[in-house]
């Protein structure tokens, strides 16, 4: 009887703590850590558009009246990682943009840029110019790395050794912009349900992280929990033997 208790408090030992670990995982994602900056590597082929509602996915705003409003541009990412490094592809569908800002990470290690399409420079910070309209209507400050676009370029393409996680991207065609609808909350790095504002990853595409382990998925604590319950049941077996 006293080996059964035994095993009985050894198993529900492990399911508190495979619980108390998703609970505590679910709470970093979901309801404290910022999306900005998260994980998405469950994501590696998506996109967003300037369109809502219907059979539009969102997630972008452009300058009002402008060719890219109201649906009139989409992006699309294909990430591919292949010996530690990652190829991020992204293709535009309307109006070809002047130039193309795509958020990294800023920290402390430089930003490693193997292989890239066409002229860039950055990463660093690009902010809204009204005086010049570099960047129209862009609603708060990038830092990223700028590619220089051509008239018929749909396609920009980056090799680097940073992990794929949520962030924004700002580009430019003549006097107005398109940009991630997360880009328009000032502080939308720390954006999180304790600021009780509507924000998902739809508000945000899939970019390069800037250095750093990306917050972990709760899979990976339900794999850790999973192996608790199996501890538990190899006790169990080792009991059984000693009955």
């Amino acid at each position: 009887m006293k080996k059964i208790t035994q095993f009985l408090m050894l198993s529900l030992l492990a399911v508190f703590l495979c619980t108390s670990a998703m609970i505590i995982v679910f709470a970093g994602n979901v309801w404290a850590t910022p999306i900005w900056g998260s994980d998405a590597s469950l994501e590696l082929i998506g996109g967003r558009d300037s369109g809502t509602g219907g059979i539009f996915v969102g997630g972008l705003n452009a300058t009002a009246g402008s060719d890219w409003a109201d649906g009139g541009f989409t992006i699309g990412w294909n990430i591919t990682e292949s010996g530690g490094e990652w190829t991020y592809t992204y293709t535009i569908s309307g109006p070809s943009p002047s130039h193309f800002i795509l958020e990294v990470t800023e920290d402390d290690n430089p930003f490693t840029i193997i292989d890239i399409t066409g002229n860039h420079e950055g990463p660093d910070v690009y902010s809204p110019d009204t005086t010049n309209k570099s960047n129209p209507d862009m609603p708060h400050p990038i830092y990223g790395v700028k590619f220089e676009g051509k008239d018929d370029q749909l396609i920009y393409s980056i090799t680097t050794d940073r992990a794929p996680v949520y962030g924004v991207f700002y580009a430019k065609k003549s006097l107005y912009g398109v940009w991630s609808t997360a880009l328009e909350i000032s502080d939308y790095r720390n954006i999180d349900f304790d600021n009780k504002i509507e924000v998902t990853t739809t508000d945000f595409i899939v970019r390069p992280n800037g250095g750093g382990a990306p917050v972990p998925e709760p899979a990976t604590m339900l794999l850790f929990g999973s192996g608790l319950i199996g501890l538990a049941g190899f006790g169990r077996r080792r009991l059984l033997k000693r009955a």
